[in-house]
């Protein structure tokens, strides 16, 4: 029979699992947008310009990042198109930000990338502690460099 000073440690600890619990997913969706301008914003510090083409949607499978304009504009950054023609390649420096996914109470990922010039890129899925808003990079993983 436990006693009671183990029993209000139980009570305790089963209070904060379940305060998780309930308010992790909450929390995630309050803080979704602001882990994509988080991470819009460090794209422009990044590419040092505020000025970026978007590629379109279905470029391909790895660069592929939908609703990134409203995201980079929602950033304060300027966005233009990238009219994919025929021969030349000439839309640099591009950006895109993917949709923010929930991975777990008060965890958010973000995949995006960039690519500043032809030889000189980066892009990388971050995780965010996300708390009703507030929103803390935790660390950056599966990245790439060009």
């Amino acid at each position: 029979m436990p006693t009671g000073r183990a029993r209000s440690w139980f009570q305790r600890g089963l209070a904060v699992a379940l305060g998780i619990a309930a308010f992790g997913p909450v929390s995630d969706l309050a803080s979704r947008r602001q882990c994509e301008t988080a991470t819009a914003h460090r794209i422009g510090r990044e590419i040092g310009s505020r000025d970026v083409f978007v590629l379109p949607s279905g470029a391909s499978s790895l660069l592929d990042y939908p609703r990134t304009e409203e995201t980079l504009r929602r950033a304060g950054l300027v966005v233009r198109p990238c009219e994919l023609g025929a021969g030349q390649f000439n839309c640099f420096p591009w950006a895109g930000v993917a949709p923010a996914e929930v991975v777990g109470p008060f965890l958010v990922d973000v995949r995006w990338g960039f690519v500043a010039g032809p030889l000189s890129g980066f892009g990388a899925r971050t995780r965010y502690f996300a708390f009703f808003g507030w929103v803390f990079p935790i660390g950056d993983f599966g990245d790439w460099a060009a």
